[in-house]
């Protein structure tokens, strides 16, 4: 009877033993690091407001008529914050006053962010731009500095100098 005894209180433990093991309160422990994201480069800085914000994606379209660029703090499609902006190709190489150009002819701007939308209906309020193309550094190499006020008074200030890749279509 002992025996029996013995062997069943050794059952028992066993089967305790067995069904307290739980896999969903187990805990990882790790011998080395998860490896990092890997690194998007900081392209540059841009100013909205009075808040400062990075710059990890840029990209241009150069047309007939236009330079496009975009920018944005977004390390990844889609961009949900962006400035947009448009210049006639005649007035590359030169610091412009927005004064002095046409709204939606000359150039165009879009900003969004999940806060704020500024269309390129609403001409800015004021500013200079500058877009310079440098063919010996590259097709596609620009210095672009936008020194602005949006429609509503708020200062847009972005300062940009490198190769850009071409937009795509996403």
């Amino acid at each position: 009877m002992k025996r029996f005894a013995f062997r069943l209180f050794t059952a028992l433990c066993l089967l305790a033993a067995l069904t307290s093991c739980n896999e969903s309160t187990e805990e990882y422990v790790y011998i080395h690091e998860p490896a990092p994201e890997p690194a998007h480069p900081l392209l540059g800085t841009y100013t909205f407001g009075a808040e400062e914000y990075p710059i990890y994606h840029a990209s241009c379209a150069v047309d007939d008529t236009y330079c496009t660029f975009r920018f944005s703090p977004v390390k990844e499609n889609p961009m949900t914050t962006s400035i947009l902006f448009q210049l006639v190709k005649v007035y590359l190489g030169e610091t412009q006053s927005i004064e002095n150009l046409y709204h939606n002819d000359d150039y165009r701007l879009v900003y969004e962010d999940p806060a704020h939308y500024y269309s390129y209906y609403r001409a800015l309020q004021g500013g200079i731009v500058l877009v310079e193309p440098h063919p010996t550094k590259g097709e596609n190499y620009f210095v672009v500095r936008l020194d602005v006020r949006l429609a509503d008074g708020t200062p847009l200030k972005l300062e940009y100098e490198g190769d850009l890749p071409l937009m795509t279509a996403k």
